[in-house]
């Protein structure tokens, strides 16, 4: 067993250095450990808000703005901004083709993560996200399908042999499709927002597991800070009675013999190089007086 007595002076020192050490890098490798976590809950909130919120946003931000293209087709009566607008239509239709397949792509590579922030771990939340998903895959694709007929009738609308009264069923036509198309838009937009409040509610969760870890880590970080302060009050304490006080009570020694006092003892039984030192100026006070 470790006894501080036979230890010399340097190396008391540098074992109460190597403790202050030993306990700051503790408090450093928690603490580090605590951000680490925090990091991580934050990734997740990031790769939410651009993996899934932000396809959301993309595809219901290029189908409104692909109706309004077409409301504006369907009526023109040039065929050169009919042509413009049909390719402006079918390029945002292209732009947000792959957003429902990124988000897919993102939540099967990320499902554990996103699970595990979910309270309680409620796996039907993930379903329902994933019926609701498939829904509105649905509704894209039957949104999208409408624009090869706005397409067939606006040709046959725009043809030189086409008679007035054909071309007037042509335009009713387009204008009673988009009336349907409109129905199915406005529940895209409602799917849109319920997945958006699915997405709201884990970043709610992420945030609460932001605010647990930081309340665990300030708990740690001030534990630890009550401890090593404890142990820099102990070692202290220890120094100074094994270091410092035997120092004074060999100086006042020293003095007493320096004024002729040869009475002077000092008991230590240290094996350090004060107890050495104390022990000799006993012995020489003891030869001094004989």
């Amino acid at each position: 067993m470790l006894n501080l007595k036979d230890l010399s002076v340097k190396v008391k020192i540098i074992l109460a250095v190597g403790v202050f050490q030993l306990l700051s890098l503790i408090i450093a490798i928690l603490g580090t450990m605590g951000l680490t976590r925090m990091e991580k809950e934050l990734s997740i909130v990031s790769d939410i808000f651009i993996n899934i919120e932000g396809n959301l946003n993309q595809l219901s931000l290029g189908m409104t703005n692909r109706r309004l293209v077409i409301g504006r087709l369907i009526v023109t009566e040039s065929k050169n901004d009919y042509q413009k607008d049909l390719e402006i239509a079918k390029q945002l239709q292209e732009e947000y083709l792959n957003a429902i397949p990124n988000i897919r792509k993102f939540f099967s590579d990320n499902q554990e993560r996103l699970t595990a922030n979910v309270r309680n771990r409620d796996e039907s939340k993930v379903k329902d996200f994933m019926a609701n998903l498939a829904e509105l895959e649905k509704l894209t694709a039957e949104l999208n399908e409408g624009i090869s007929i706005y397409q067939k009738n606006m040709d046959e609308y725009f043809q030189y042999d086409t008679p007035d009264w054909k071309r007037s069923q042509l335009r009713r036509d387009n204008n009673n499709f988009y009336l349907e198309k409109t129905l199915q838009y406005k529940k895209f937009l409602e799917k849109i927002q319920t997945l958006s409040k699915a997405t709201s509610e884990v970043v709610v969760q992420s945030n609460y597991g932001l605010i647990g870890t930081s309340s665990q880590l300030k708990f740690v970080l001030w534990v630890g800070y009550a401890i090593w302060l404890l142990v820099v009050i102990l070692v202290t304490y220890m120094m100074i009675r094994r270091i410092a006080y035997p120092i004074i009570l060999a100086e006042n020694m020293a003095n007493k013999f320096a004024d002729g006092d040869l009475t002077t003892y000092v008991e230590n039984n240290s094996g350090d190089e004060i107890g050495r030192l104390v022990r000799a100026l006993n012995k020489a006070s003891q030869n001094l007086k004989n």
